[in-house]
């Protein structure tokens, strides 16, 4: 009784912890943040199952991707790619590694920076092709391709959408039929 009192004292403490963690944002966002090795240490600790650790290294991946979206919808783009960068490095079999493409390739579009918003966007719908945002990444590829000035490739990609993805995603169409238009398709 006097154990299980003290590991809920415990997990209390670190869930309060890394609470104030997830809070201090200037401090995650940053290069300066809080360490991915510390974060999965402490919570290794807090458990001891194999169990216990997977699902602490999935809370330590959505921590840090969690923060790299919140960076990019301040539109801190540059603080984005590295939170996204360092998601992709240190988790790339991570059920969010898709989505973390497609948002390290929008902070890329967002500062005009389109040859490496169509790298991010080739990569996460090339990895991930059957991911949510893979449709989407290949749109934004095309859409940087354009901005790039390669309408022929663009309008290609553009194709490749419509065969693969629209069927399944029908919030692609507009977008889809928008980007045509700006890259002169058809």
């Amino acid at each position: 009784m006097r154990l299980e009192k003290k590991l809920n004292a415990f997990a209390k403490d670190s869930e309060f912890r890394f609470k104030e963690l997830e809070e201090n944002k200037a401090a995650i966002g940053s290069d300066s943040s809080v360490d991915k090795k510390k974060i999965e240490d402490a919570l290794r600790n807090r458990s001891g199952s194999g169990a216990d650790v997977t699902e602490n290294k999935s809370y330590a991946a959505r921590t840090i991707y969690e923060s790299a979206l919140a960076q990019f919808q301040r539109k801190n783009y540059a603080e984005a790619e590295k939170g996204f960068k360092r998601f992709l490095k240190d988790y790339p079999q991570d059920k969010l590694a898709a989505n973390a493409y497609y948002w390290l390739g929008e902070s890329y579009y967002a500062r005009n920076s389109y040859d490496s918003a169509a790298m991010s966007f080739l990569d996460g719908s090339r990895k991930y092709p059957k991911s949510v945002k893979a449709g989407h990444s290949l749109l934004k590829l095309g859409a940087s391709l354009t901005m790039l000035k390669e309408p022929k490739e663009a309008c290609a990609t553009f194709d490749e959408v419509e065969e693969t993805y629209l069927p399944k995603d029908e919030t692609l169409r507009s977008l889809l039929e928008r980007e045509r238009a700006k890259a002169g398709c058809r």
